[in-house]
């Protein structure tokens, strides 16, 4: 369930991002952002499993998928909004083909360091299976 569940966030992600911003995944080596580059960081965060019903019932998997996306300190930020509102689209009110898996709205929330300023773009999503 799980694993249908990461493959189907994972696949969405990869046919709408831009292909010109790269990406950051879990569990993968970490990239060495070029001089001046905006890049991004995809981050799925499963939580609770819930059982719907007993026996060999139905069940619930909740989690957040996050989108990340840095430009170097003292840049503009236009390119970092857009490309937040790019992310917030590709999750916003979607659903897999089969219907099982389901996003709700995107939340923003800004942040920064002495390097980067971010927007993290954070989606609930509920599987039933």
């Amino acid at each position: 369930m799980l694993t249908d569940d990461l493959n189907a966030l994972h696949a969405r992600f990869h046919s709408q991002w831009p292909s010109h911003i790269r990406v950051e995944y879990d569990n993968q080596p970490a990239i060495a952002p070029l001089s001046g580059e905006t890049w991004a960081r995809f981050h799925v965060e499963p939580s609770d499993g819930l059982r719907r019903t007993f026996g060999i019932g139905r069940r619930s998997q909740l989690g957040r998928v996050m989108i990340q996306i840095f430009a170097p300190l003292g840049t503009a930020d236009g390119e970092v909004a857009t490309l937040a509102q790019t992310a917030a689209a590709i999750f916003n009110d979607w659903s897999s083909s089969d219907r099982k898996l389901r996003c709700d709205l995107a939340s923003f929330r800004t942040d920064q360091d002495e390097h980067w300023y971010w927007y993290t773009v954070s989606t609930a999503w509920e599987s039933i299976r």
